[in-house]
């Protein structure tokens, strides 16, 4: 395609000069004709072999690659935000420590530290009573709303701190949904979470989903007794 451009640049001029000097040759009727006919038909090609050059071509593909790139970095960033649940860290405090109550447990949490990682706040919760038990709660840095709740306990052999295990894990789920929970439905989420048949101890691992919120619990004797929930993720 150089070739040509640079074979068009050197010759029109010269047939664009014969025009002026003899335009019946070039079938025209007068020297401008001639002349300008034959520049104009170079300027004409030359934009043609720009247009249809492989320079050209590569420059529209990068643009077009460029576009892709573009609107797949947009798709996934759009995958990356996170499902919420309907309150904010402050409000989940109040709604955890209602349940506890209701559950006549003397456990209480509260803000004790906080860690900002770009658009995300990582809370721990922290109880008095006990150093045993635990959460940290995920939630977004702008309107401080939760996107992840994770109970973290251990049990020392006593009764009371497999009370609290129990407390702690049920009270979760009672804040998620209704921190005035009726009894009778306590005992479902006790059943759901795999304590009353031991289902939990057997496989350590138990995942089940309850209005739109998915819970995975798991038992280990390095970590001890772990709840994460997370609001389910709709499709489009």
């Amino acid at each position: 395609m150089d070739i040509l451009a640079a074979l068009i640049v050197i010759i029109m001029p010269i047939v664009a000069l014969i025009g002026l000097i003899k335009p019946s040759l070039l079938k025209q009727n007068s020297r401008a004709k001639a002349f300008f006919g034959s520049l104009g038909i170079a300027f004409i090609l030359l934009i043609i072999f720009a247009i249809i050059s492989p320079e050209h071509s590569k420059k529209n593909n990068e643009i077009v690659n460029t576009k892709q790139e573009y609107e797949h970095s947009g798709s996934s960033n759009k995958k990356m935000i996170k499902n919420e649940f309907s309150f904010n860290v402050e409000e989940f405090i109040v709604r955890y420590n209602e349940s506890l109550i209701s559950l006549t447990s003397k456990l209480q949490v509260a803000n004790s530290k906080e860690k900002i990682s770009n658009n995300t706040i990582s809370v721990q919760l922290r109880t008095s009573t006990t150093k045993n038990i635990g959460l940290v709660v995920l939630a977004n840095n702008t309107n401080r709303m939760l996107h992840s709740i994770t109970f973290i306990g251990t049990g020392d052999g006593t009764l009371e701190s497999g009370m609290n295990l129990l407390f702690g894990t049920s009270a979760v789920i009672m804040a998620i949904e209704n921190p005035n929970m009726p009894v009778n439905e306590r005992g479902k989420i006790l059943d759901a979470l795999g304590f009353t048949d031991k289902k939990l101890e057997k496989e350590e691992k138990i995942t089940f989903v309850r209005k739109s919120v998915k819970y995975y619990i798991s038992l280990s004797k390095e970590i001890g007794t772990v709840l994460t929930a997370e609001p389910v993720v709709t499709k489009d």
